[in-house]
C-alpha cells in the first residue's frame, strides 16, 4: 500500500498517540519484520490523561512532531497488531541511518541470500567490538558455507533494571567503558566487517544497524516476542534478519583491563610532570569536557517544514558524539507540553517563543547547549532570545530559508493544503506573516544545499561564537 491508498478523512478522525524513543525503535521493528506485532502494554488502570485512545477505538501513532506514522488496530484490547504503515519514521544524516545498514529484515536477508552461504552467524554489539571478536569471527569465515551478520544495537538505550526495582550501576559486565553513542558503534562494527572481509578475502558479511537495545526504555509499546527477555528477543530479531544461528560477543574483560591500565599509566605521568593542582585541574577537564567551552543556545527559524528540526536533531547528534550535553527543543514538542494552553495569535506566538528561549539560556547558564526550533516568525522574538541567551553563554541564529513552496511539497502531515484551503487561520507563510531574519549567523536552503554541508557550517559557525566569547564557567 502506498500513501496515496490511504484514506487520510479516515485517518483524521482516529485518536493519537504519542510515541518516542523505544517505541519508536519497537514500531519501525515491526514494520520492518514481516509477522511481528505491536500491542499497548499500559494496563488498563493506567492514567495517561486524554493522550491514550478509549478501549474501542484503533490509534494513529504520532511522533513529537505529529507526524502520523502508523494505524494500530485493537490498541486497548490487549491483543498485538500488525501496525499499518502511513508515513516512515523521521531519519537522521549520521551513520546509523546510513539506507546501506538501515535496512528491513527482508533487505538483510536477501543481501544474504545472494552470498549463497547455507550457515549465517548473528552477532548483535551494544559496545565496540574487540579483537576477541575479530579473532572468533575470522575463525567462523573460514568455513566456506559461512557467512556474519554483524549488527550495531543502535536504540534508545534505558536503565537496568534490577530485582527489588533499583538501576543497575558499575556492573563490569555492562562494558560502560566500551560504549560509544549510535553512529559511533555503527562505524566501529562497519570497520570491524570492512577488517573481516580483508582478511578472509571474502565478501560474506553484511553490516545492519539494528533498532534495539538490549536494555530498551519502558513505554507505551510492547514488541512481539520483548516479555521473553532481551537475549531470546535479540536471538529472534537477528533470525528474522537471515542468521541461522546466533552467537554473543566475544568476552571484553581483557580489552578493559587494558585500557584502564593505560588510563592509570597516562594518570601517573601527569601527576610526575605536574604539581598537585595542576594535575587536579587537569583531570578534571579530561573527565568534563564540556566544561572547556561555555553553553550556547542554537536558534533555529523558518516556515514549517523547512527543515528546522531534521537539522537541529543532526547537531545534537555530533555535539554529543564530541561529549557535549545538549538539549533539544522543538516547537511542536515545546507547544504540546510548556504552552499548551497558548493559541496561534501573534501574542500567544511570542511568549511561546520567549519560554523556549528562557528555557534554552537556563540550559546554556549551567554549560549545556541548547536547540531550540520553533517557526519564530516575528524578529522581536529572536532578538529577545538572543539576548537571554548571551546573558549565560553564546548563541547562535540559524535561519533555515527553504522556500515555501518546497515546504509545501514536502508537508507530511498536510497542514498547508489545509491552510491554503482556508481550514487552518493564522498559518505561518500562507495566513500570518514570517518575518525574514537580517542578522542570521547561518542561512542554510535545505531545498539546494546537503543537510550534511548545513550542519559543517553550523558547527563551525558554533565554534567561532563559543571561542570568541566570554567562559560563564571560569568563575
Amino acid at each position: 500500500m502506498t500513501t496515496n491508498d490511504i484514506d487520510w478523512a479516515q485517518i483524521a478522525t482516529l485518536p493519537t498517540l504519542t510515541i518516542d524513543g523505544s517505541d519508536l525503535d519497537r514500531l519501525e521493528l515491526a514494520l520492518g519484520t514481516s509477522g511481528c506485532r505491536l500491542r499497548l502494554s499500559v494496563p488498563s488502570s493506567d492514567t495517561h490523561g486524554s493522550d491514550l485512545p478509549p478501549v474501542t477505538h484503533d490509534v494513529v501513532l504520532v511522533d513529537r512532531q505529529a507526524t502520523p506514522l502508523a494505524q494500530l488496530a485493537g490498541s486497548r484490547r490487549g491483543s498485538a497488531a500488525a501496525p499499518l504503515a502511513l508515513r516512515p519514521r523521521g531519519g537522521g544524516h549520521t551513520a546509523e541511518w546510513d539506507e546501506g545498514v538501515r535496512m528491513s529484515a527482508a533487505a538483510s536477508r536477501a543481501r544474504l541470500a545472494d552470498l549463497g552461504a547455507s550457515r549465517v552467524v548473528g552477532v548483535a554489539f551494544d559496545r565496540l567490538p574487540t579483537r576477541a571478536d575479530v579473532d572468533f569471527l575470522s575463525e567462523q569465515l573460514r568455513r566456506e558455507d559461512t557467512a556474519v551478520l554483524v549488527a550495531a544495537l543502535v536504540g534508545a538505550r534505558g536503565h537496568r533494571v534490577l530485582r527489588g526495582g533499583s538501576r543497575a550501576h558499575d556492573d563490569r559486565h555492562e562494558h560502560d567503558g566500551l560504549r560509544v553513542g549510535a553512529a559511533g558503534l555503527t562505524r566501529a562494527v562497519s570497520g570491524l566487517a570492512d577488517e573481516l572481509r580483508a582478511q578472509s578475502r571474502s565478501d560474506r558479511v553484511v553490516t545492519i544497524a539494528l533498532p534495539w537495545s538490549r536494555h530498551p526504555s519502558p513505554g507505551l509499546l510492547e514488541l512481539q516476542g520483548e516479555g521473553l527477555g532481551s537475549d531470546a528477543l535479540l536471538d529472534r530479531l537477528l533470525r528474522a534478519y537471515g542468521a541461522t544461528q546466533t552467537v554473543p560477543p566475544r568476552p571484553a574483560d581483557e580489552a578493559e583491563r587494558l585500557l584502564a591500565e593505560a588510563a592509570e599509566r597516562w594518570r601517573n605521568e601527569v601527576e610526575r610532570a605536574l604539581p598537585p593542582a595542576s594535575a587536579h585541574e587537569l583531570h578534571r577537564r579530561r573527565s568534563r569536557p564540556h566544561d572547556v567551552l561555555p553553553g550556547a543556545v542554537i536558534l533555529f527559524t523558518g516556515l514549517s517544514g523547512s527543515g528546522k528540526s531534521t537539522l537541529a536533531q543532526a547537531t545534537a547528534t555530533a555535539l554529543r558524539e564530541r561529549g557535549e550535553r545538549t538539549t533539544v527543543l522543538d516547537g511542536d514538542d515545546m507547544r504540546r507540553h510548556l504552552s499548551s494552553e497558548l493559541g496561534f495569535d501573534q501574542r500567544s506566538r511570542s511568549l511561546n517563543v520567549q519560554r523556549i528561549g528562557w528555557v534554552a539560556a537556563l540550559a546554556a547558564s549551567h554549560g549545556g547547549v541548547a536547540l531550540a526550533a520553533p517557526i519564530a516568525p516575528f524578529a522581536a522574538d529572536r532578538a529577545e532570545v538572543r539576548t537571554m541567551a548571551e546573558a549565560s553563554g553564546a548563541f547562535l541564529l540559524v535561519y533555515v530559508s527553504t522556500p515555501l513552496e518546497e515546504c509545501a511539497r514536502r508537508d507530511r502531515k498536510g497542514l498547508y493544503a489545509r491552510a491554503m484551503a482556508g481550514e487552518i487561520p493564522e498559518f505561518t507563510g500562507v495566513s500570518s506573516p514570517y518575518e525574514v531574519p537580517d542578522d542570521a549567523d547561518v542561512v542554510v536552503d535545505t531545498s539546494t544545499e546537503p543537510i550534511e554541508e548545513s550542519l559543517e557550517r553550523v558547527l563551525a559557525a558554533l565554534e567561532r561564537t563559543r571561542a570568541s566569547g566570554a567562559h560563564p564557567h571560569d568563575a
